[in-house]
């Protein structure tokens, strides 16, 4: 059910920390296995091979402990990205909601014909007649109180129409 929440790119970054984790715990058990499949040290003349390996085993420690660095940064990165992407969301959602209620109120305005002498008919056979006396698109929608983008097709109908 908490992944039906996430964006696609968190669910990405997810995928990237698990396969990173992943790739990490294989590291950590090919290690252990190459440790365990080392011959056991002989006996006393061998110290300084044991150095090496102790050596080894310093490195290995440190490896261990950088790749837990990195993963713990990893996670918080995450986390961080995550955070920004569900502040992001949230702001688009008011701007949604913003609108909406823009679309609301908009589709509540009184009729453009309402308030005007001219009936719907006579509107358009007008704009027509200004169109054909050489008025432009700003002119009639002025004029007649036109949406500008009508005005326009009137004028482009009547231009081609000729």
């Amino acid at each position: 059910m908490f992944l039906l929440n996430l964006t696609r790119m968190e669910i990405g970054l997810i995928l990237v920390e698990l396969s990173i984790l992943i790739s990490l715990l294989i590291l950590l058990f090919w290690i252990h296995r190459s440790i365990r499949s080392l011959p056991p040290l002989a006996a006393e003349g061998v110290s300084g091979g044991r150095r090496i390996r102790t050596g080894e085993m310093e490195k290995l420690g440190q490896l261990l402990r950088e790749s837990q660095s990195i993963s713990r940064q990893l996670s918080k990165n995450i986390e961080e990205k995550k955070e920004i992407t569900q502040r992001v969301l949230k702001g688009l959602d008011e701007r949604i909601q913003a609108l909406g209620r823009e679309f609301q109120r908009a589709d509540h305005r009184p009729e453009v014909f309402a308030s005007s002498r001219y009936s719907e008919k006579d509107v358009y056979t007008r704009a027509l007649e200004m169109s054909s006396a050489g008025a432009n698109p700003t002119e009639i929608a002025r004029a007649l109180r036109l949406p500008k983008g009508e005005a326009q097709l009137i004028y482009d109908l009547q231009r081609y129409s000729r």
